[in-house]
């Protein structure tokens, strides 16, 4: 049997066999009503379900959250770390958000600080060379922002994890959806644990 994070592969039935301390729809329950502590600035309205096809390790126990910004706005210009190497410039984090109608700005995503690898391990990232905005190639900024946290199955009732579960996921995902249209567009991702 092949492992991936909580999950096994059983060549038997061609299925991942999920390790869950917690039923998968409490977990689900659970996340949503908890978004990670880096939106907590930002007003995170939770989505049961979207139309698009996440990466990640394949866990079943992602939460998706649309943003809106404590004044009202849900129109953003996203940022990010810029690292220059022989192959040009390349995005990283940190990621953080503008919003268009008042310009407040919000850190969501920094792989120091949130995220399995960060809140387990106490790894450290280093500063970016510099910073630009995140732009994608089909939806123009402002746009609204749509961000994906896939959680580990075995991680809610976790006795080492108790009070920060939200905070301990795996994968971050950041999506541009245009405004009239409604169409998405991947920012940026990035695998955490």
């Amino acid at each position: 049997m092949l492992a991936r994070m909580g999950g096994t592969f059983d060549s038997k039935t061609g299925q991942f066999v999920w390790e869950m301390k917690v039923p998968l729809a409490e977990q689900l329950a659970f996340y949503r009503s908890h978004p990670p502590r880096a939106l907590g600035n930002l007003r995170a309205t939770a989505l049961e379900q979207l139309d698009w096809q996440f990466d990640g390790h394949g866990e079943p126990v992602n939460s998706i959250f649309e943003l809106a910004c404590p004044c009202g706005g849900n129109l953003f210009n996203a940022t990010c770390g810029v690292e220059t190497g022989d192959d040009g410039n390349v995005v990283s984090p940190p990621i953080g958000i503008e919003c268009e109608a008042c310009e407040a700005a919000f850190d969501i995503f920094d792989p120091g600080e949130h995220g399995w690898n960060a809140v387990m391990c106490g790894d450290k990232f280093d500063e970016p060379d510099a910073y630009d905005d995140l732009e994608g190639a089909d939806i123009a900024a402002p746009h609204e922002i749509v961000v994906r946290f896939e959680h580990a199955s075995e991680s809610l009732g976790d006795p080492e994890l108790a009070g920060r579960e939200q905070d301990v996921f795996s994968w971050f995902t950041l999506l541009a959806r245009d405004p009239e249209s409604k169409q998405l567009e991947q920012l940026f991702e990035w695998e955490c644990a």
